[in-house]
This record gives structure tokens, C-alpha cells and sequence, in this order.
């Protein structure tokens, strides 16, 4: 990847943090989250950049549009179509407000879809169909 930005001028546009365990300052210092997966079961990842109210740019995969809706907290691409993938990632750089609508949307999306509550009485639903089936 590193040879691949030099071939095309771009190396000098990216930084190349490596593992990082406290990722507060990376999410604050963004402005889109991007994660173009080919599977993936639920992300966390997703969770925490809405927590930053960062417009959210990845596949529509697996579990992933359960988290990520299209047009309202982020724009979805077909795994594997680069050409989709890039249309939606130059289409937040170029448009703040629909970048900032996003962000918000995800922040407020946290307060009633993803509280500790909810997770709570779903897992408590789960327990309970599964003791009726035994």
C-alpha cells in the first residue's frame, strides 16, 4: 500500500499511524469514517464514529446496513465496486452539509437505537425465546 500511494502521488496525503490503542484523538480529528468491508457482523467501529458524529462511508455487507442506514447516517457501497466506494467518499468531501447531517443523524441514531437498554431487553428477549424452546 505504501509503494502503491508513491506510485501515485498521494504518499505526502496519508499517515501511516500503525496499531493504535487510544483512538479518541484519531476520531475527534476526522471528518468522515471509512470502512469499505467485506464482511463484517456488527461493527463497533461504527458505533464509536457515530459517537463523534463522523458521516459514516462503507459496504452494504452483512450486519452492517442494520448500523449503517444508507442516506441517513452514512452512504453505503456494494462490496468490491471501487468506483461506487469512491463516488461516495468524493461526494462528502465536496458536500459539507450532507456530511454534517450525517454525523448528526449517527450521534442522535446512539440515543435510541443503541443504548445500553435496548441492548439489554434484546438480549433479554433472546434468553427468554430460547428457555420456551428448551
Amino acid at each position: 500500500m505504501k509503494d502503491l500511494s508513491k506510485n501515485l502521488n498521494v504518499d505526502l496525503n496519508i499517515i501511516w499511524a500503525g496499531w493504535q490503542s487510544d483512538l479518541i484523538s484519531f476520531y475527534a480529528a476526522s471528518d468522515i469514517y471509512i470502512m469499505p468491508s467485506r464482511w463484517e457482523s456488527f461493527g463497533l467501529v461504527f458505533i464509536e464514529a457515530m459517537n463523534f458524529s463522523l458521516p459514516i462511508i462503507t459496504t452494504n455487507v452483512q450486519a452492517i446496513p442494520e448500523v449503517v442506514e444508507d442516506r441517513k447516517v452514512g452512504l453505503l457501497s456494494d462490496s468490491e465496486n471501487e468506483k461506487q466506494l469512491s463516488n461516495n467518499i468524493k461526494l462528502l468531501l465536496e458536500d459539507e452539509d450532507l456530511r454534517i447531517q450525517l454525523g448528526r443523524n449517527g450521534k442522535e441514531c446512539l440515543k435510541y437505537k443503541f443504548t445500553y437498554e435496548n441492548f439489554v431487553r434484546g438480549h433479554s428477549v433472546v434468553y427468554q425465546e430460547n428457555n420456551r424452546i428448551k
